[in-house]
């Protein structure tokens, strides 16, 4: 069973909180079983600081879909479990973020040199496999983190709000080599994965509109 439906049916297994025991540390070992069943296309190490991919082989990109899939259904049960376990929709973003962000790395898709990362748009990246998951993965994110930054959504696609998400993930595995180079993203203010962000953004807009009128709601109503 991949790993996105392992998460959902131990998630179904619950009856009074949907992620009640799924803690940090059980996520972490089902997404080793997710990187073991695609033994062939990822690697379980994270890149040491002194790791630095050779130019980026895109002809191999391809390999990390299958990895990718399974986050994406991750990402999928604790968005839907979202609002009966904050903690655990914390965990599991910053572990996907972490994994799927080294192993982009890793295969060259984030360059560890001077220069901006290789957007989808690029060299005719858009229509790979792996490129359109880990876009689609990133916008979904990003939906979660402005869910659980809504008390101060104005933030969120600022410098202080990126940097504000890499430090969860730096506190989350302590992989410094991503936090770097997604930080480099930060400083430039725009993000690779394009016009999936937009969607985020607008997904975001929406959500503020509805507290301000809730809010507005309530002051009438007293």
């Amino acid at each position: 069973m991949k790993f996105g439906k392992r998460l959902q049916a131990a998630m179904a297994e619950s009856e009074t909180d949907a992620c009640e025991y799924l803690d940090y540390h059980a996520l972490k070992k089902r997404l080793k079983e997710c990187h073991e069943a695609h033994a062939d296309s990822t690697r379980l190490a994270p890149p040491g600081r002194s790791a630095r991919p050779s130019t980026a082989d895109l002809a191999a990109v391809d390999n990390y879909a299958p990895f990718l899939r399974d986050l994406e259904h991750a990402i999928d049960a604790v968005e839907r479990a979202y609002w009966t376990n904050v903690r655990v929709a914390r965990a599991a973003t910053a572990l996907a973020a972490s994994q799927y962000w080294a192993e982009l790395f890793d295969a060259g898709v984030i360059p560890a040199a001077p220069g901006p990362p290789i957007r989808p748009h690029d060299a005719g990246t858009a229509t790979r496999p792996a490129v359109l998951a880990a876009t689609r993965l990133a916008a979904r994110m990003a939906r979660i983190d402005a869910r659980l930054d809504r008390a101060d959504l104005a933030r969120t696609w600022s410098k202080a709000g990126v940097r504000k998400i890499l430090k969860k993930i730096d506190r989350a595995t302590g992989w410094g080599t991503v936090a770097v180079v997604l930080d480099k993203v930060a400083d430039t203010r725009r993000f690779w994965w394009g016009t999936e962000l937009e969607e985020a953004r607008k997904e975001v807009a929406r959500l503020r509109h509805e507290a301000r009128a809730r809010r507005w709601e309530s002051v009438v109503a007293s």
